[in-house]
């Protein structure tokens, strides 16, 4: 049995967005890949709702002249592997760093860190509020609802 076949695959379809300051797409797909040497997604274990990772990428085609990046881009990342069921993993984060890159005649390579918008919500609020005779989990709505949603960092229609 090959690895595609097994039910433990890694092998996975996915579908890389990136939307520049513009609000322009860039799509890049598994099946038509010419940039993306890898990328990561890890979840915090420590703060909830948080995930960062980074893009890996091969440019050969001036990829970073066309998004263009300068720091104010967007990147979804969809995802569809046997590991997960069959469905379909759907995100949307904040790029938040690009590496040195590094040239090779006209090929060049830069890693592009992202993370994703309740990280810098996450950042950005500090909440110093008092409780009495309420459940944790009112607690946690009533953060969220107040000062995480309306935060207006994120750029994604919802």
């Amino acid at each position: 049995m090959s690895e595609a076949e097994s039910k433990f695959s890694t092998e996975s379809e996915w579908t890389i967005t990136f939307t520049n300051y513009k609000g322009t797409p860039y799509v890049i797909d598994s099946e038509n890949n010419s940039a993306i040497a890898g990328f990561t997604i890890n979840e915090s274990l420590f703060e909830s709702n948080v995930i960062t990772g980074d893009i890996k990428i091969l440019d050969g085609a001036g990829l970073d002249e066309r998004i263009p990046l300068i720091g104010q881009e967007k990147v979804r990342i969809q995802l569809k592997n046997k590991l997960l069921g069959g469905s379909e993993w759907d995100a949307h984060f904040t790029i938040v760093k690009r590496s040195a890159t590094i040239e090779d005649g006209p090929t060049r390579f830069y890693v592009l860190d992202f993370c994703s918008d309740e990280f810098i919500a996450n950042l950005r609020n500090r909440v110093s509020k008092s409780y009495k005779s309420v459940l944790a989990s009112t607690i946690v709505e009533d953060i969220y609802d107040n000062y995480i949603v309306s935060d207006s960092f994120s750029g994604w229609a919802k």
